[in-house]
């Protein structure tokens, strides 16, 4: 996997010194609102804590495709609409991720 925390663009001081929330890109957040966490399994009795790591399965389809012409840079922005997701806890495997394990077994 590809660690896509940003690098402070500036040294961090006792003033400036910003919480990890800020420390990956905006658009790499996802919300999941009440009847999303329903349909994933999850309620009041299962709710993740704050700090807790997941595995995120999802299947998405690119939306748009725009060309960016910074001052600085130039560059490209996709956005993907994610339409299927799925959540495993670390050491948890659900029947994709051990069907990709068992075809990726067979052309080891």
């Amino acid at each position: 996997m590809i660690d896509m925390k940003q690098k402070p663009s500036s040294p961090v001081t006792m003033l400036s010194d910003v919480a990890e929330e800020g420390a990956y890109p905006h658009g790499l957040c996802i919300k999941l609102d009440n009847e999303s966490l329903k349909r994933l399994g999850i309620g009041s009795s299962n709710l993740p804590r704050v700090g807790q790591k997941f595995a995120v399965l999802a299947g998405a389809e690119v939306v748009a495709v725009e060309k960016e012409d910074g001052q600085m840079e130039q560059g490209y922005c996709v956005e993907l609409q994610l339409q299927q997701i799925e959540l495993a806890a670390p050491g948890q495997k659900n029947e994709q991720q051990q069907a990709h394990e068992q075809v990726a077994r067979m052309y080891d």
